[in-house]
């Protein structure tokens, strides 16, 4: 994979935490980030390079990681422009229940063939 491949991995799951963080925390938090989104930016960037403990890879990771986390605060202040991505996002949860109750189905159908 590589260098560069590990990057884009390990700066795409940092981001990818990030974002999920600031999904499930409480609105003064999410304001302030929004609010200061070079703060936010910097201390993900920071804490990303620390966690993949250092080196090339590490620092392209953080940039990475920085670069995603600068295009969802964007997406996070200007929602109006980004009406689209939510209908896209809703629908794709639909997607997601329609596939969980095919696998309890699926699920039920195994159990019930293995207790015959």
């Amino acid at each position: 994979m590589g260098m560069i491949g590990e990057a884009l991995f390990l700066g795409g799951m940092s981001a990818l935490a990030g974002i999920l963080v600031y999904k499930k925390s409480g609105p003064r938090v999410k304001k302030f980030v929004v609010d200061h989104p070079l703060m936010s930016e910097a201390g993900s960037t920071i804490l990303a390079f620390l966690v993949m403990g250092g080196g090339v890879t590490a620092i392209m990771g953080a940039s990475v990681c920085c670069v995603c986390i600068s295009g969802a605060l964007y997406v996070a202040k200007n929602k109006e422009d980004f009406e689209w991505l939510d209908d896209a996002l809703k629908r794709c949860n639909g997607h997601l229940g329609e596939l969980k109750e095919f696998i309890k189905e699926k699920n039920a159908e195994y159990l019930a063939s293995k207790e015959a």
